[in-house]
């Protein structure tokens, strides 16, 4: 394969916000807002690993704060590939988010977030 046919594909990031409990206040699906990526840090795909077909879906979790800006206490979830998971990492870790809303005040929220790494057909 050439490494014109080697392009990444765009990071497929699908955040799901997963307030705790703790956090919803009784508040209602109608009074609460997801925080949401302002600036995004697409992570690097090292040719080798493109090469060698290493494929999957890293899902990296932490918390927005009531700030915003970056998440805190990133962790990987779930991994399809271990050599995937400090790459995730570093790419979310450098993300900029607006906070999440319950009720109108922001508020801490945890997430999970999927990062995706595969090769064009």
């Amino acid at each position: 394969m050439r490494t014109g046919q080697l392009e990444l594909l765009l990071i497929a990031t699908l955040l799901t916000a997963s307030c705790a409990s703790s956090n919803l206040g009784g508040a209602t699906n109608a009074n609460v807002v997801a925080p949401a990526v302002v600036q995004r840090v697409y992570p690097e795909y090292p040719l080798d690993l493109r090469q060698q077909h290493v494929s999957g879906t890293v899902v990296v979790g932490g918390t927005v704060p009531k700030e915003g800006g970056v998440l805190r206490n990133p962790h990987v979830v779930r991994s399809d590939d271990p050599r995937l998971n400090q790459l995730a990492l570093d790419a979310v870790s450098r993300w900029i988010w607006k906070a999440g809303l319950i009720g109108g005040e922001p508020t801490d929220v945890e997430f999970t977030t999927e990062v995706y790494f595969g090769l064009r057909p």
